[in-house]
């Protein structure tokens, strides 16, 4: 792993640790009656532990490849942050579904899904389970011009 992303990971360890703790004191409330925190909290700790297992791993391994350029990675990079953006953008005006339904197609080609039927499925499935889970925990998503349907 080149030296930056061993940095990388440390920051997102310290991010982890940051928002479980700031999540902890706006209130966590209990999974029956969950607080404004819970989520960020949960959230915090998936960063924590998965960063946590990434340097343990690259500690263990101790590869060190050289620090070149590699453009591949800055284009990537570039589209996934576009892509997040365009998200933040227009989920208000199209609604979660939708928004989110091509947010994700677009993230799984772009980490190099190749097969745009299993890409569309994949979307669909995770969009639909995370919208009616919320949904019955009482989120309310944005509708867009779906408000007629739901």
């Amino acid at each position: 792993m080149k030296i930056n992303n061993v940095y990388i990971l440390y920051i997102l360890f310290s991010l982890g640790i940051f928002v479980s703790s700031y999540s902890y004191k706006i209130g966590i409330g209990s999974f029956s009656n969950p607080g404004p925190g819970l989520f960020p909290f949960l959230l915090g700790i998936l960063l924590f532990l998965l960063s946590l297992y990434k340097i343990r791993k690259e500690m263990r391994n101790k590869i060190r490849w050289e620090t070149g350029h590699n453009p591949l990675i800055f284009k990537k990079s570039v589209a996934l942050i576009s892509i997040l953006f365009f998200y933040g953008l227009f989920i208000q005006t199209l609604g979660y579904i939708l928004t989110t339904f091509i947010t994700l197609s677009l993230l799984f080609r772009t980490i190099g899904y190749k097969n745009w039927l299993r890409i569309l499925i994949y979307a669909i499935c995770i969009d639909l389970i995370v919208y009616y889970i919320f949904t019955y925990l009482g989120v309310r998503f944005p509708q867009g011009f779906f408000k007629r349907w739901f």
